[in-house]
């Protein structure tokens, strides 16, 4: 669905973030946010010069920083998990062919959106910038730009998952993955259509409030930017130890 000048201020007061909201092409057509605001968006894949391998980024902040939080806590591992049957009993075999099923489909569909999207000039462009199979690797990148080639089943990101499920809702009533992902979200008291006052984010009232339940919600900071505090608070306490 086209996106209009308000819905990219939306983006930016959920992502603090510019470059994305260069790259915008369109929103869900189906909205479940209780207060009216896209949750994702699509990106052009070269836009500006800027290579984006995922085509769509999950921006709802409460959805955002919940995925955070399943991330943090092994939910990609438990659905590798599911994926490889680890358990190895029947019923699960079958569930597991399902998920496989839903996986390829879905990084189909990224490779045929990206090649559609792209001109024959700026897939020439692309090979000049990364080589011919620099080239191959972003064109038939699946979601969250998971590599073609891999022959491991499992998945990488799930905001990108999440933000696929909110995409194709509206043309596919199952979503094997982005249904993993909301039951999760569900059990912790998350709801996929927001909280009383979630809304004050996403305007850019604020950038952090409270809502009603107790929750929390506030602009993500990005999770390079998390690996990076993280990595340099180690090496402060490393030091802090050492000179103890």
């Amino acid at each position: 669905m086209p996106v209009d000048s308000a819905d990219i201020q939306t983006l930016i007061h959920q992502t603090s973030q510019v470059n994305p909201a260069n790259a915008v092409l369109g929103k869900p057509a189906t909205c479940r946010c209780v207060h009216g605001y896209p949750q994702a968006f699509s990106l052009d894949p070269t836009s500006q010069n800027r290579l984006n391998s995922g085509l769509l980024k999950l921006t709802c902040p409460l959805l955002v920083n919940s995925i955070d939080s399943l991330e943090d806590d092994g939910f990609i591992d438990d659905i590798n998990s599911m994926l490889q049957n680890e358990s190895n009993t029947a019923s699960d075999a079958e569930s597991s062919l399902r998920l496989t099923a839903a996986m390829n489909e879905a990084h189909a569909i990224h490779a045929k959106s990206r090649l559609d999207l792209l001109s024959k000039d700026a897939i020439e462009r692309l090979e000049t910038k990364l080589g011919k199979q620099g080239k191959d690797y972003f064109m038939k990148a699946g979601v969250a730009g998971a590599n073609p080639a891999a022959e491991k089943s499992d998945i990488k990101c799930l905001h990108a998952w999440m933000a696929d499920s909110l995409f194709r809702s509206s043309t596919t009533n199952h979503h094997p993955i982005g249904e993993l992902i909301e039951d999760e979200l569900t059990k912790r008291g998350i709801s996929m259509n927001g909280t009383d006052n979630c809304n004050l984010v996403c305007s850019g009232i604020s950038s952090s409030i409270i809502s009603q339940d107790g929750s929390v919600v506030s602009v993500p900071i990005p999770r390079n930017k998390q690996r990076k505090k993280s990595i340099k608070e180690t090496g402060r306490r490393r030091r802090i130890k050492h000179k103890d």
